[in-house]
Parts: C-alpha cells; sequence; structure tokens
C-alpha cells in the first residue's frame, strides 16, 4: 500500500550527507534503494490499483490527465491520514471551480453526441440547483457510456458491475494501458458495488447514492452537491480510458 511517508524519509535519510565530510557509501546505498524501489512502484498496475480502491472507497475517480501526480499523492495522503473532511471538501473546491472546463473536456472527446448534449443539459439543471434532473439524468449518460465503451457486451446487459469486468480485461491486454490506468478502473469497480447495487425497496434506503433507487423513483434523501461531483469524476474517468479526444462540440442551447 502507498505510504506517504516515504518521500520524507528518503529526504531525511539523505541530510546527513549535505555536508562536506567524507561519505559513508554503505548508510547512502540504503535510502537509494528504498527511493528507487518507491519509484518502480509508480509504474506498477497493482500500485495504482491500490490507490484507485482508496479513491473508490469514498466515492472518486480521478483523471490522471487533469491531476498531477502530486495532486494525487497529496489527496491520498489524505485519505492515510482519515481526514475525510478535508478530502472531500478539496475536491469538491476543484470541481465547483473547473466544472466547465471538465465539461469541455469531456466534450472534447469521442463520446456519442447525444451523451455529450445531455450532460449540457444536467450540468445546467445542477447549476440551477435542480438535483433530482442532473442526477438521474447524470446516472444514464454513465450507463449509456459505459455501454459505448463495451460494445463486445450485447446491448441489453445491464448488470454495469460486468461492463466495468469487460473494460478493464480490455485495459489488461491493451499493451499500451498505462499502469495509471489501473486507478480509474479500480475506483470505479469499488464504486460501483454499492451505486449500482440493487437494493430491496422494502429495505431502508442506502446511505449513499444508489442508481437503482434514483432511477425508479424511490429514493427520498437529501442529494448533495458533492455526490453529483462524484458522478462526474466516473464520467469523466471513463471517458478518460475508453475514448479519444477528438474535435471540441459546443452545446450552448
Amino acid at each position: 500500500m502507498f505510504d506517504p511517508t516515504w518521500i520524507k524519509n528518503f529526504s531525511d535519510a539523505l541530510l546527513p550527507f549535505s555536508s562536506y565530510s567524507p561519505i559513508n557509501l554503505d548508510a547512502l546505498i540504503k535510502p537509494l534503494e528504498y527511493f528507487v524501489e518507491r519509484i518502480k512502484a509508480l509504474n506498477l498496475p497493482q500500485f495504482w490499483s491500490e490507490v484507485g480502491t482508496k479513491l473508490g472507497e469514498r466515492g472518486w475517480v480521478l483523471s490522471s490527465r487533469r491531476f498531477t501526480l502530486d495532486n494525487i499523492m497529496s489527496l491520498i495522503e489524505l485519505l492515510d491520514a482519515a481526514d475525510y473532511v478535508k478530502f472531500n471538501d478539496e475536491l469538491v473546491e476543484y470541481y465547483t471551480k473547473y466544472i466547465d472546463e471538465i465539461v469541455q473536456g469531456i466534450q472534447c472527446s469521442t463520446v456519442d453526441s447525444y451523451h455529450k448534449k445531455a450532460l449540457y443539459e444536467s450540468v445546467t439543471a445542477f447549476k440551477q440547483g435542480l438535483f433530482h434532473p442532473a442526477f438521474t439524468s447524470l446516472t444514464a449518460i454513465i450507463e449509456g457510456v459505459l455501454v459505448d465503451a463495451t460494445p463486445t457486451l450485447r446491448k441489453g446487459q445491464t448488470n454495469l458491475d460486468k461492463r466495468i469486468e469487460d473494460l478493464e480485461a480490455s485495459l489488461s491486454s491493451d499493451k499500451t494501458t498505462k499502469a495509471i490506468d489501473f486507478m480509474n478502473i479500480s475506483a470505479m469497480k469499488k464504486i460501483m458495488e454499492t451505486f449500482a447495487e440493487s437494493l430491496c425497496f422494502g429495505k431502508e434506503e442506502p446511505q449513499n447514492c444508489n442508481r437503482h433507487w434514483l432511477l425508479h423513483g424511490r429514493t427520498r434523501r437529501q442529494l448533495e452537491e458533492k455526490e453529483y461531483y462524484q458522478l462526474l469524476s466516473f464520467l469523466e474517468g471513463l471517458i478518460e480510458l475508453a475514448f479519444d479526444e477528438a474535435e471540441a462540440i459546443s452545446f450552448t442551447g
């Protein structure tokens, strides 16, 4: 698992060598080996899968195109410290500030134009405080994009977990897949455990946003701004994995 203190540990280990005193090579080799092993980890799918699982447990997917390595590691450090309030606050602040840029980035993908227009309408409703139409439409968009991203499965396949698994299999067999791509797929798998879970309507409504309750008109819980951004982060991460960039299309009316 990722330990954000390793960078500081490595830095502290090198402090004795910052003077002009004779260098103890044996003492120097150990922190260097430690550093090399951590650098190697950054290129391992397993490392990024673990990072993604941590993010997914909190409901988020982070775009590796939008967030730098430093950004991601800083956020993981907050999770490791169980500072969930600050973690969520930082991401909500980010998505609030850059929501238009994020939507424009999605419009610059090869996603079907119908989904792009629907997203524009969803975000417009969200900005106006119309959370129910904003959430239901964004949920439908995610499902539609996921169907388009997994063409080897039949169109009638409604099990979203199977579609995520199919996408993961495609990534694993593609030699051009980057190790960090497994961060997104692992986060999405974790989110789907609760978001796509088909729960009995006769029982108490789940605390987290649930597709089943939302789209069947059963939800009675207060939808939160943070949750919309989490779903938007899911959509952005999915598109980043499965679709190419293309010429921008603007929907302004």
